[in-house]
């Protein structure tokens, strides 16, 4: 009896929730919020920038490069290079002193080699001479042009005006040749030829003279010196 008592009571109750529940008005329950309507939002219109037109340089006039004035440089004569002695020639070479070409069939005193003196002698175009190579002592002139005027001093004025002087390059050192000189062993004339200091050498001289006894030929004499002279080497 009690457990049907329960049972009536517990299905009471179910009733009454159940009945509770539908009676309960819609206002009561929470509404969703609203969702906003969806509308047409316009966009901003973007104004296009103006491209700028590209702007021409101005055009300068053109500049004037001034023009400095060439410097000048001293120049030696010109000397023709020898690199092997002429035809009939032979080179030698004596220490430091001289690197030098000669006539073949000439003979040739090296005693004093090492102290730079050479004798050399032979026939030549018909005539007969003697050339020296020598390291002159006791040079205390300055430069090449006080050594010329020291050798040239003891002249008078008729011997003066006989000589000629030029400027050359001697185994590519400057020098000067020394033309119609009073010959000390006697009247004919000789050439000279000065060469001043170079970077590891002292002042040198070269002379040639004719020594056949017949009239001096100086131009031929000068031909002759100025082949040497081409033909000598640093």
């Amino acid at each position: 009896m009690m457990k049907r008592f329960k049972w009536i009571w517990f299905t009471v109750v179910i009733l009454t929730a159940v009945i509770l529940t539908a009676c309960t008005p819609a206002t009561s329950r929470p509404a969703s919020p609203p969702q906003p309507a969806a509308t047409d939002t316009p966009q901003p219109t973007i104004a296009a920038t103006p491209t700028p037109l590209p702007q021409e340089a101005p055009t300068l006039p053109p500049q004037e490069t001034p023009t400095l004035p060439p410097e000048e440089v001293p120049t030696l004569p010109p000397q023709e290079e020898v690199t092997s002695p002429e035809e009939g020639w032979t080179r030698a070479q004596y220490g430091d002193a001289w690197d030098i070409a000669y006539p073949s069939d000439w003979t040739i005193n090296d005693a004093g080699a090492g102290e730079g003196a050479l004798q050399l002698q032979g026939d030549y175009g018909g005539y007969r001479y003697e050339v020296t190579f020598s390291y002159p002592i006791g040079i205390g002139a300055q430069s090449l042009e006080a050594w010329v005027e020291e050798q040239l001093a003891p002249l008078s004025p008729d011997q003066r005006a006989a000589v000629v002087v030029s400027d050359v390059v001697v185994g590519g050192t400057p020098a000067k040749k020394v033309m119609n000189l009073p010959n000390s062993a006697g009247a004919s004339p000789v050439h000279h030829v000065y060469i001043w200091r170079s970077e590891n050498k002292n002042p040198r001289l070269i002379t040639i003279a004719q020594t056949d006894g017949q009239p001096v030929d100086a131009a031929a004499m000068e031909a002759l010196l100025d082949q040497f002279i081409a033909q000598v080497q640093p």
